[in-house]
């Protein structure tokens, strides 16, 4: 079960990130969430793990920006992505579409 939750910034710190609040869901340690901020933008998803973090865009599926993660990391991460797609989509769409 995965609970969804909104970020309100994400805070630099040397070469690691750190996501500032809840995270939407995780899994396999990587924390996926969407920053409130970022309402006029296409869909996409921010993932943090271990100080590193990355954007996918869902709409072309593909990656915005990977700060630390290894090649074998991000294709886990888009397949995760691919796999809950519809309820990123949703989850978007319910928050800012208010």
């Amino acid at each position: 079960m995965f609970r969804f939750y909104f970020i309100n910034r994400i805070i630099k710190s040397g070469n690691s990130y750190c996501a500032i609040g809840q995270k939407h869901f995780s899994q396999k340690g990587y924390q996926f969430f969407f920053v409130s901020s970022d309402s006029g933008e296409p869909i996409h998803i921010h993932v943090t793990k271990n100080g590193h973090l990355c954007k996918i865009w869902l709409t072309a599926m593909k990656i915005a920006y990977n700060h630390g993660f290894k090649i074998h990391e991000m294709a886990e991460i888009i397949r995760l992505v691919r796999t809950h797609r519809a309820m990123i989509e949703e989850k978007w769409n319910e928050h800012f579409t208010k």
